[in-house]
């Protein structure tokens, strides 16, 4: 039988692989799925109301980016605003503001679906724990944020949030947010 070096090394990165794979350690990094195409969230954002908008023009886009960062707006060299430019022609941007809360580091989305009828997508808290040793525990003020790109849907759009708060305990989904249809772009 002819041996081909190129096929030997392969089936021993195969063996390495599979032997990892049972010894329970991966063959590098896991993959990181996301279903968001950019996610930029944070505990501090200048907008204290709870609500969350799903935006389509740069224009909306950029007056929501100002309204977020406030004072601490980046100006470029000659003095102009900056904020993240998007391509709107294939991409959107829903936007989650907790509002003035306590111990919300920031807001991810867990998953983005077509379902027949309408694009679901689904986004929780990052959250965390305090604790005070010497009396009550008032948490942590935060005005934590989420903007999440995802492909442009002219589709109706169904928000869901993670409402359980329980530590270990499986996800409860309810809807908090309901947009409808975009008239399609021409």
């Amino acid at each position: 039988m002819e041996r081909h070096p190129g096929l030997t090394v392969f089936l021993a990165a195969c063996g390495l692989l599979g032997l990892g794979a049972l010894m329970g350690q991966a063959a590098g990094p896991a993959p990181d799925p996301r279903p968001a195409a950019v996610t930029i969230a944070g505990s501090y954002s200048t907008v204290t109301t709870p609500r969350v908008e799903r935006i389509t023009t740069p224009e909306r886009w950029k007056e929501v980016w100002k309204e977020h960062i406030g004072d601490r707006a980046e100006k470029g060299a000659l003095g102009w605003d900056r904020w993240p430019l998007i391509d709107f022609g294939r991409y959107m941007v829903v936007a989650v503001f907790a509002g003035t809360s306590i111990n919300i580091e920031a807001w991810e989305v867990e998953s983005v679906v077509e379902l027949p009828d309408v694009l679901r997508v689904r986004y929780d808290a990052v959250s965390f724990q305090t604790a005070s040793f010497g009396g009550e525990d008032k948490g942590s003020t935060t005005t934590s944020y989420g903007f999440f790109v995802l492909p442009r849907s002219e589709r109706e759009l169904v928000m869901e949030e993670n409402v359980q708060g329980l530590i270990g305990k499986p996800p409860v989904w309810k809807e908090k947010h309901r947009f409808p249809a975009l008239q399609p772009a021409k």
